[in-house]
């Protein structure tokens, strides 16, 4: 089994399949060591986009989120207010960060664009 912050427990059964042991085995171990550092970005994702939707009214233009992708938050802005809609992302990604992390200072790289960059 393994865990995630906001689900107490997983459980893989297929490890008492004895045709593919090893296999079964390699695929387990690789899930549990990835699973909890997604499902952890995942839950940090959703608690930035909460704290984005509630300080976004703050801002004197329009901003939408209009993709998520892993750990990144693309949002669609007025050009004027750009840069602060950037620092308020920032703060709501370092935030929601340092929910979940505790020991390492959260740091949130933040790029202006006129158009998503992979």
């Amino acid at each position: 089994f393994f865990t995630v912050p906001s689900y107490p427990l997983y459980y893989e059964w297929d490890i008492l399949s004895y045709l593919d042991y090893y296999a079964t085995r390699a695929r387990i171990e690789r899930s549990g060591g990835n699973h909890p550092v997604q499902g952890t970005n995942a839950d940090v994702i959703k608690r930035a986009v909460i704290l984005f939707n509630r300080q976004k009214n703050k801002l004197p233009g329009k901003s939408f989120i209009v993709n998520l992708v892993h750990d990144e938050m693309v949002v669609e802005v007025e050009e004027k207010i750009a840069v602060e809609c950037a620092a308020l992302v920032k703060q709501c990604l370092e935030t929601a960060l340092a929910a979940y992390v505790k020991k390492v200072p959260p740091v949130a790289e933040i790029e202006i664009n006129d158009h998503w960059v992979k």
